[in-house]
């Protein structure tokens, strides 16, 4: 199944004991692209995962270009929980504000290493979590990390980070100023942005959005006699 350019807001899942990705919970070979995730809640009171994304049980899934912000979760993984799967393509997401919780942007859990490249983590309580370290290891590359309480948990490698500020707009796309611009692993099968737009344009953006610069053209008018 492929989720592609949706807008996935305000849902609710769960309740009682258990709650399982506020926004979307899948297994399987999935296809997650270019989707707004936003405002999502998963509540339960034992088992609670994924206040926006859930993952599980996965292997060889795509979660790329999607922003995701202001999920909440009553207990793990506020913004996306990945856990047991492997083989995933986890790339150019824009990960902000997701509290309640634990407050972790991307919580992973299981026995299979996993790597995320080119993400904007901003506004967590934790950005990233490996809570299996003893057996796994989270590889963020290219990362900007800004205003989390703490970046990552015992077990994840931040390798190439990217300096803050994120400078977000108020619907989580690249300011003019954000440092995100330009700053990002250029990935061949990755060519469009979540708008559509195409990526690179010149040195590729880290996070969902591929900055496009306005040009603006002087009318010219010709008076005739």
């Amino acid at each position: 199944p492929r989720f592609t350019e949706n807008q996935i807001m305000h849902n609710t899942t769960g309740g009682g004991d258990a709650g399982y990705g506020g926004g979307l919970s899948l297994t399987g070979r999935v296809w997650v692209e270019g989707n707004t995730i936003l405002g999502n809640r998963a509540p339960g009171l034992t088992i609670a995962e994924g206040g926006g994304v859930r993952i599980a049980s996965s292997a060889h899934f795509t979660l790329t270009n999607n922003i995701i912000a202001r999920n909440a979760v009553s207990i793990t993984g506020s913004g996306v929980v990945i856990g047991y799967s492997y083989g995933g393509r986890i790339a150019h997401n824009t990960i902000a504000a997701n509290l309640d919780g634990d407050g972790a942007g991307i919580y992973i859990k299981g026995n299979t290493d996993v790597s995320l490249v080119n993400h904007i983590i901003v506004s967590q309580t934790v950005g990233i979590v490996n809570a299996t370290p003893a057996t796994i290891q989270v590889l963020a590359d290219y990362t900007l990390f800004d205003g989390n309480g703490s970046n990552t948990s015992i077990g994840v490698i931040s390798t190439h980070a990217v300096p803050d500020p994120a400078a977000l707009t108020a619907d989580y796309h690249l300011s003019s100023v954000s440092n995100a611009i330009g700053h990002a692993l250029p990935l061949a099968w990755v060519r469009r942005d979540i708008d559509g737009d195409l990526r690179p344009i010149g040195l590729p953006d880290v996070g969902a959005d591929e900055f496009v610069k306005s040009l603006w053209l002087p009318l010219v008018l010709r008076q005739h006699p």
